[in-house]
């Protein structure tokens, strides 16, 4: 849609005046390269769902790893309080027997040592728990929760055998998210080469356009109109030979190449990675 206005005065007797709005609407019949646009979007859509599945998968590990590394820093934490509520008996004791004369000073100083580096570790293993609950707490938004020190109980998983490896490998090529990316990038890097090879192709468009013009009354101006133009038809735009889409249809073929690979490797590593953990 537009409106235009020209006026033209010259001294004061002429005064020409030209008003023109109109409204012109285009609708595609054919546009093979706007096909491709909407097919690879579709295609980054799906990629984006997958990384930010991948995103999630990780940020749980992190939080299984960060609440697992508090259990054990806890046990470590409590042993180390046990031995030092012993070794301050022993201590007690050893005081005892040096003013009795029993025992030497080696053995009083030792016992101190002992009981000064356990202090030690109790100190640097509660830091080391607030660390953590300070790392787990960013990864889950929040400063109020209690990591319990008893172990949760697991259900029981099923025996998995030998002959199980060929389901698991199935599984592993359907249901993997580095995987399904690969794939995905493969058919998007097809997409590309879709996409600029579509350039060479005509576009076809539906176009209609209305406007009306209001001239001047004067009778100076000699081509008078009031009224109402329309205008609608096929339009068709053919493109002519383009050599820099050529080289850039080549660079895209090397494109589709290295995502091969790369679909290559991910399976490859991501199989040995899964027979590892399986064979564990």
């Amino acid at each position: 849609a537009g409106a235009n206005r020209t006026d033209i005065t010259h001294g004061t007797k002429t005064d020409y005046r030209v008003q023109n709005y109109a409204l012109q609407l285009s609708v595609p019949l054919f546009n093979k390269v706007q096909n491709a646009e909407i097919s690879s979007a579709k295609i980054n859509e799906i990629v984006s769902k997958e990384q930010f599945q991948i995103n999630h998968n990780e940020l749980l590990i992190n939080i299984v790893e960060s609440y697992f590394k508090i259990l054990n820093l806890k046990s470590k934490l409590e042993l180390t309080k046990q031995q030092k509520t012993q070794v301050h008996e022993q201590k007690k004791m050893a005081n005892a027997n040096f003013n009795q004369g029993t025992v030497s000073i080696t053995d009083l100083k030792e016992a101190d040592a002992k009981y000064s580096t356990l202090l030690s570790q109790e100190n640097s293993l509660m830091l080391e728990i607030k660390r953590e609950n300070s790392i787990l707490s960013e990864f889950i938004g929040t400063n109020n929760f209690d990591v319990d020190i008893q172990i949760p109980t697991l259900t029981q998983l099923p025996n998995i055998a030998e002959n199980d490896q060929a389901k698991f490998d199935q599984i592993l090529l359907t249901n993997n998210n580095q995987i399904k990316i690969a794939k995905l990038n493969l058919s998007l890097a097809k997409k590309e080469i879709e996409k600029a090879k579509a350039a060479d192709y005509p576009t076809i468009n539906f176009t209609t356009k209305l406007s009306r013009n209001f001239d001047s009354q004067d009778s100076a101006f000699v081509a008078k109109q009031d009224g109402w133009d329309y205008l609608y038809g096929i339009e068709m735009n053919l493109p002519m030979y383009n050599s820099e889409n050529q080289y850039k249809i080549k660079e895209l073929y090397a494109t589709l190449n290295k995502n091969k690979y790369e679909l290559d490797l991910n399976i490859q590593k991501q199989r040995a990675q899964m027979l590892e953990n399986f064979y564990n």
